[in-house]
């Protein structure tokens, strides 16, 4: 169990000497407090994982400190082992009433301690985690609704236009409902996927395809995604036909989330470039590009992380769940290829490029 920051309270400067001889050789940081008012300051302020409470205190004693705490939303989770030199069965029921996890008598073992404190430390860290996967949870759930609510609003009203439309304007009415199924399509089955995918369950369907055949069937269905959003698209590949055995389903998906990608962060008006292209290894390189949004260095090593997302400045941009990335990320690896970001791309003053690499067999 790697250090851990423990708040030790006690009115003897000696005590609190002999507790920090003892918790720093075994790598906890440690935190001092000689009365109960500081000892909920100290507390509040470094959010410990673990308290060793004095009882007998002048002014306030162990007992308050302990109720304190235990009633305060932000700290009632933090473990206490109270000391005492109380040794009566009274006094160990008052300190379990008022909250404590655990309940020592001085003169007291030091193993007996350090094994308390292993346990109760262990606990405190499954806490966290459960905490901390209940929050994702919540935020996860917060996210694909906002996700899905905004092509399927988009869906919504281009549908109740479409009864009083021009034939011209039924087309592009359309054209925009069809994006936005896509769009709210690759967000349900990228959820549906990457479970599969990062248990290594996901069994690929590899087959002889052209990847320019691939790109061009992705740059098809992103079209009314992209005059939406007042969009150019360019594919440039100057090594002629490539070909790959790889999941042509799958790394379709992929094409298809980079591209929804750069659609989002792209500047109107913008042209997209695709790149495709083969190196002298023969591994097939393909890059998508956009002028737009730069995303932070300090980003760029968590975006294909599950939940990961560029925190941008810019009004227009959201990052989403992160998902689409992930899957992204899953689905290359999956074809024992590689995927990575540049962002400013080369040769360019703003925007990002996505790049994937896979092998030909």
């Amino acid at each position: 169990m790697t250090g851990k920051k423990i708040v030790v309270v006690d009115d003897s400067e000696l005590n609190l000497m002999m507790m920090e001889s003892f918790l720093q050789p075994m790598g906890h940081q440690v935190v001092m407090a000689s009365n109960g008012r500081e000892a909920l300051d100290r507390v509040q302020r470094e959010n410990p994982d673990l308290i060793l409470l004095d009882v007998m205190m002048p002014g306030m004693d162990g007992f308050e400190v302990c109720q304190r705490l235990k009633g305060n939303e932000r700290t009632r989770h933090i473990p206490v082992i109270m000391i005492t030199a109380l040794d009566k069965v009274e006094d160990n029921v008052r300190g379990i009433e008022s909250g404590a996890d655990d309940f020592l008598t001085r003169p007291f073992d030091a193993v007996v301690l350090a094994a308390r404190m292993k346990a109760l430390l262990q606990s405190k860290e499954l806490f966290d985690e459960i905490r901390k996967l209940e929050q994702l949870k919540e935020d996860l759930t917060k996210m694909i609704v906002h996700d899905l609510r905004t092509p399927l609003s988009s869906i919504k009203m281009s549908l109740e236009l479409l009864g009083s439309a021009s034939e011209e304007q039924a087309r592009d009415l359309i054209g925009i409902a069809t994006s936005d199924v896509e769009e709210a399509l690759l967000l349900i089955n990228n959820l549906l996927d990457i479970s599969k995918l990062e248990a290594h369950k996901m069994v690929l369907q590899k087959e002889d395809t052209s990847m320019d055949q691939l790109v061009q069937e992705a740059a098809n269905k992103i079209k009314p995604l992209l005059l939406h959003s007042k969009l150019g698209l360019e594919i440039r590949n100057a090594d002629g036909e490539i070909f790959g055995e790889v999941d042509r389903i799958l790394v379709g998906r992929v094409m298809m989330n980079l591209l929804s990608n750069a659609s989002k962060f792209a500047d109107p008006g913008s042209v997209i470039k695709i790149d495709l292209s083969q190196d002298k290894n023969g591994r097939i390189e393909i890059g998508v590009t956009n002028e737009g949004v730069v995303i932070p260095k300090e980003a760029q090593s968590l975006i294909f992380e599950k939940f990961g997302q560029a925190e941008v400045t810019q009004e227009k941009a959201r990052a989403g769940t992160g998902l689409g990335l992930t899957f992204c990320k899953l689905v290359v690896e999956a074809h024992k290829g590689e995927i990575w970001v540049e962002s400013p791309p080369r040769h360019y003053r703003k925007g990002a490029a996505f790049y994937f690499s896979l092998p030909v067999r």
